[in-house]
């Protein structure tokens, strides 16, 4: 099985095997899970795909210092990239939303939604609903 597969088969086994309230909102379409996977289960899901692909590597978003990254936002690496986990294997970076793989770990969905939010001022990760009005 290689990384993609192994990520799509883990995206079906959260859907179809998720506990009641594991995620805010349990009538999530499959079409979704993949960002709610992202926010607050990225860490487990990307340890998971490591044990799975020989060589494949787990890093959070502040291993890499705002040099790599090359974002001009304001604290990028405290306040975004921190919060998420994602998966290094052959020079690709990828998660649940990416099983194909990005170039760098800013490509990854999740981070492009919180660039853009960052960007016009709408970024409000304390607001309980937050996360289902982005996704």
């Amino acid at each position: 099985m290689n990384i993609t597969e192994a990520i799509n088969a883990l995206v079906e086994r959260y859907f179809h095997e998720r506990e009641p309230g594991m995620f805010d909102i349990d009538k999530i379409p499959l079409d979704n899970i993949r960002y709610y996977i992202n926010c607050g289960h990225c860490e487990p899901f990307a340890e998971t795909i490591v044990k799975q692909i020989e060589g494949a590597e787990g890093y959070w978003g502040d291993n890499f210092d705002a040099e790599f990254w090359g974002i001009d936002v304001e604290h990028w690496v405290e306040d975004h990239a921190a919060y998420h986990y994602f998966i290094l294997y052959k020079g690709r970076y990828y998660d649940a939303e990416a099983p194909e793989g990005v170039d760098h770990p800013k490509d990854l969905p999740l981070y492009q939604k919180h660039l853009q939010l960052a960007k016009t001022g709408k970024w409000n990760w304390q607001d309980k609903n937050f996360y289902a009005k982005v996704s």
